[in-house]
């Protein structure tokens, strides 16, 4: 089974038409047995069924220094590690793009 790790700053409901159409297309990939894991700074994401969600602050909307502050912190802490090397896809749209080169540099993209 292939596993997908979302980290977004946001997730649906909150966000535009890009945050509907990547729930739309987890809910549809979750349908045929994708494992996937949702980690968002949302409070109440809308909730689909088999889908694992993880809350943090780290990845809320701040200044850009704050953010890459943050996102250095997100990227050393064990708990993302285990995140990051339990799956075998990593999803990241828009603000969370400062992660790539860390997942790079870490041997997990």
């Amino acid at each position: 089974m292939t596993s997908i790790l979302l980290i977004s700053e946001l997730f649906y409901p909150e966000g535009g038409g890009a945050g509907k159409a990547t729930y739309l297309v987890l809910r549809y990939l979750v349908e045929y047995n994708f494992k996937i894991t949702v980690l968002a700074s949302t409070r109440d994401p809308i909730k689909i069924p088999g889908v694992k969600y993880y809350i943090t602050s780290l990845l809320q909307h701040a200044d850009r220094v704050t953010k890459l502050i943050r996102l250095k912190l997100f990227a050393n802490n064990s708990i993302s590690t285990k995140l990051l090397c339990d799956h075998d896809v990593l999803y990241i749209p828009l603000y969370a793009y400062p992660l790539i080169p860390i997942a790079k540099q870490k041997g997990y993209a």
